[in-house]
């Protein structure tokens, strides 16, 4: 026990981070004007909006808007 409290002291908790909330139509017009950055690739594109624009969306969500969007572009 001693051995296993004197690793886990140095460790740390991972950093919480709190990402915007976007209502359906602000992530579509995100992904329009971003389109081009990720080449329109969907996985790249919630990765963009979650860690550069900070941007919160669960994955199921946003798989239905990124088929929105695209539908769109066509």
């Amino acid at each position: 026990a001693k051995a296993v409290n004197r690793i886990l002291s140095s460790l740390r908790p991972p950093e919480v981070v709190t990402r915007a909330k976007a209502s359906d139509a602000e992530i579509i017009t995100l992904i329009h004007r971003h389109w081009k950055a990720v080449e329109g690739r969907s996985s790249r594109m919630l990765r963009y909006l979650r860690d550069d624009l900070g941007v919160a969306c669960e994955q199921s969500r946003f798989r239905d808007l990124f088929n929105i969007a695209q539908d769109e572009r066509a």
